[in-house]
């Protein structure tokens, strides 16, 4: 294969990541991008050798993406996503729960959850979520992993994290906008290193390759995350031959109510109370079942779910993967599985 080859495959493959990424990120297209960037250098071998692939502090408010890139990341690159949660290591004692506790200690021999996730699986995305929290001797081990790719245990082994991608997040900046005056955005903004130096070390900034600010959601965002989640539903609901449809008020709606400050997490909260219950009613009391049309609309603000009996009618019932489909075309004699037009998803039509 040519060299000519080989780069427009990497660029391909860089390519169709961000398409990916952006597609499970809404409104985040600068964080997918310097991202991406760092894999592209990666990936045409001029990363840094001896260190990790990449990594990254991620910063903003909470439910705007931060650790849902991370988990895209992981599956699109198949690689393990392991998550730690730095509020649990809030003190110098917590560091032997990471990297395992010194010699003639209860629990020496069994190690640390860091190292020992690490020698179990190499090739992973690290995810500390809420860095500033840890203490000070916690956030130390960082420098010699960024430093040198290698971090070694209290038992001695060299623990190498030179094919793993490390994000920390952080929603210092978002903390510190209640305590201010609402409405001076740009003065929050400006103030967000300043206030990241107050709980990262200067020697830990340097080692720490970009520092990614991600954008708080705006109504565009939010209404696009409804529909995710929302289509989430119809992709569930299709694999028990059941099609629903929402009225666009419910995306809307659903909107407006999100706008608390707690982002994609709230938007998925709602949709989980109201409308996953009403529907699982209706599943558990069989008034839904196989074959099913439902449409689900707002009567004065409330949620309502109407029900009427359809022919089965396979044309254009779309699916996601070829797995679903299949499964699908399995249990549904005479039908068969095509790809869609646009070349996104699975097609099932009756055979005859």
């Amino acid at each position: 294969m040519s060299e000519a080859t080989k780069s427009s495959n990497k660029q391909n493959v860089i390519d169709n990541l961000k398409s990916k990424l952006l597609n499970d990120v809404f409104g985040q297209d600068e964080a997918v991008n310097k991202v991406t960037d760092k894999l592209l250098i990666y990936y045409n071998g001029l990363g840094d050798e001896g260190k990790p692939i990449g990594s990254f502090i991620f910063t903003g408010p909470t439910g705007v993406g931060k650790t849902e890139l991370a988990k895209s990341l992981a599956k699109n690159l198949d690689m393990n996503l392991i998550r730690f949660d730095m509020s649990e290591y809030t003190s110098e004692h917590s560091l032997s729960t990471l990297i395992g506790g010194a010699a003639g200690l209860v629990g020496y021999d069994s190690g640390g959850l860091l190292t020992n996730a690490v020698l179990k699986n190499p090739k992973s995305i690290l995810l500390f979520d809420e860095i500033e929290k840890a203490d000070k001797k916690v956030l130390n081990i960082f420098l010699q992993i960024l430093d040198y790719g290698i971090l070694t245990s209290t038992k001695g082994a060299k623990i190498s994290f030179r094919e793993s991608i490390i994000i920390f997040t952080s929603n210092i900046g978002a903390i510190s906008s209640k305590k201010r005056t609402i409405g001076f955005s740009s003065e929050i903004y400006f103030e967000k290193d300043s206030l990241i130096s107050e709980y990262l070390s200067p020697e830990l900034r340097a080692r720490i390759n970009t520092h990614i600010d991600f954008n708080p959601l705006n109504n565009k965002m939010s209404k696009l995350i409804a529909k995710k989640y929302l289509n989430e539903i119809v992709f569930k609901l299709r694999k028990k031959n059941i099609s629903i449809e929402f009225s666009e008020e419910i995306v809307n709606y659903i909107s407006e109510l999100s706008k608390d400050g707690l982002g994609a997490r709230n938007i998925h909260n709602l949709i989980e109370s109201n409308i996953k219950v009403l529907i699982s009613q209706k599943l558990m009391n069989r008034e839904l079942k196989e074959f099913d049309e439902v449409f689900i609309g707002l009567v004065q603000n409330y949620f309502m779910l109407v029900i009427k009996e359809r022919k089965m009618n396979y044309t254009d019932y779309e699916f996601l993967t070829a797995e679903e489909a299949y499964d699908f075309a399995r249990s549904n004699i005479g039908t068969i599985v095509t790809r869609s037009q646009s070349g996104i998803g699975f097609v099932i039509k009756h055979s005859s």
